[in-house]
């Protein structure tokens, strides 16, 4: 029953009834005392706990301990607060999902209504679904109102079922693809792959058997600045000053090859397009059939008129014996790659009076003769082309 002191003068310890129920009372029932206002219990002291139905608003700071007794409101406001706090930091949201949020599944901020956040599953697959800011505190209807962790722990989770997965303890928690998994999951397994957004949402604390899951909750708000790389692409920046994967090199660290605008690299360096340079380029070899160089400076013809060594760099040797027999020493056949032509040509007209001796170099041989071979006709001209190992061949005669 409700009881208050009467107004005016009382006599110390009198109590009296006071027919008002708007007024304020004191309800004294066999388990609880609760400090009554307009006919609603506000403020309620039993043996296990202290609770409030309002705000609980200090108008100054409050130094002394409040009891031994668990103090449980739904808010509590002050100007400030010094000291330790143990458990989970939510924020009040609105699921904007389109379906049931379940407690533990991993949400997003959507949007706004007035000035609190609407809320959806995560999934890290679609950016617009990203980052994460925190785990739902409890089950939420569509359009209903619910609390999110954003840092600390949330218990009583049975993980299996919520994700589908099996953790252990410690295990480190990213939120998991919309395709590969479900929307609002979390996965013990980093994914993979540059569209899949990496954010790790905390960890496994404890993986107990039934609805005995613990996670703590700290890593709400943002992805890895630097995302997930595919395989051979490499970062760039891009005009925006970002780093971001492009796929203009392409690099097989596995094979030890490069391509440029390609990814099938058939050789050490594999372009797709044209090559422009403004400097030398220089290469053992060159393949293809040279239709598509442009502005190649071949070497020039080189004139001899006295015996000589085949430079590595010549191709097109002119020979002028007027003076006396000239011999043409040949490098070594490894100088040059295999088929690299060799062009022998008489220009003074006087080959059948002062032979012009083309000759191998050590035991080497040209169509398998050591002896080497001659022009003896004014005017004429030998062709030949190294094996790229230790012998030469004639490829014609003039």
């Amino acid at each position: 029953m409700a009881y208050n002191s009467h107004k005016g003068n009382q006599h110390m310890g009198d109590v009296q009834y006071e027919g008002d129920p708007t007024d304020v009372q004191i309800d004294f029932e066999n388990d609880f005392i609760a400090l009554k206002t307009n006919g609603q219990q506000r403020f309620i002291v039993s043996g296990s706990a202290i609770t409030a139905s309002v705000n609980f608003v200090p108008s100054g700071t409050l130094s002394h301990d409040l009891g031994s007794t668990d103090l449980s409101w739904r808010n509590m406001y002050a100007q400030e607060f010094i000291g330790d706090l143990e458990g989970a930091i939510r924020f009040d949201a609105t699921n904007d999902e389109g379906d049931q949020i379940t407690r533990g599944q991993v949400v997003y901020i959507k949007g706004v209504i007035g000035q609190t956040p609407t809320v959806g599953l995560a999934a890290c697959d679609d950016s617009n679904k990203m980052p994460a800011f925190g785990l739902a505190a409890e089950t939420a209807a569509d359009g209903a109102s619910l609390q999110i962790v954003t840092m600390g722990s949330i218990n009583n989770l049975n993980l299996t079922s919520l994700y589908g997965k099996t953790f252990s303890e410690g295990d480190t928690i990213y939120v998991e693809t919309g395709s590969g998994g479900t929307s609002g999951s979390l996965t013990n397994v980093a994914p993979t792959g540059s569209g899949n957004l990496l954010q790790n949402m905390g960890m496994i604390i404890r993986n107990g058997t039934g609805s005995d899951g613990q996670i703590k909750v700290g890593g709400a708000g943002r992805t890895n600045a630097t995302p997930n790389l595919d395989k051979g692409y490499i970062f760039i920046g891009n005009d925006s000053n970002q780093s971001v994967q492009d796929d203009t090199v392409f690099v097989s660290s596995s094979a030890n090859r490069v391509g440029i605008n390609t990814t099938t690299l058939t050789h050490t360096l594999t372009v797709a397009g044209d090559i422009s340079a403004s400097v030398n380029v220089s290469a053992s070899a060159f393949y293809g059939d040279g239709t598509n160089l442009t502005n190649v400076n071949l070497p020039s013809a080189t004139l001899h008129s006295s015996s000589f060594t085949v430079s590595s760099t010549a191709d097109i040797l002119a020979i002028n014996s007027s003076g006396s027999v000239i011999t043409a020493s040949l490098p070594a056949a490894n100088t040059y790659v295999s088929g690299q032509r060799l062009s022998f040509k008489d220009v003074g007209g006087s080959g059948s009076v002062n032979n012009i001796a083309i000759q191998p170099s050590g035991s080497e041989t040209i169509d398998g003769s050591t002896a080497g071979i001659t022009i003896t006709t004014n005017y004429g001209a030998i062709e030949l082309f190294s094996n790229g190992v230790n012998s030469y061949h004639i490829l014609s005669t003039n």
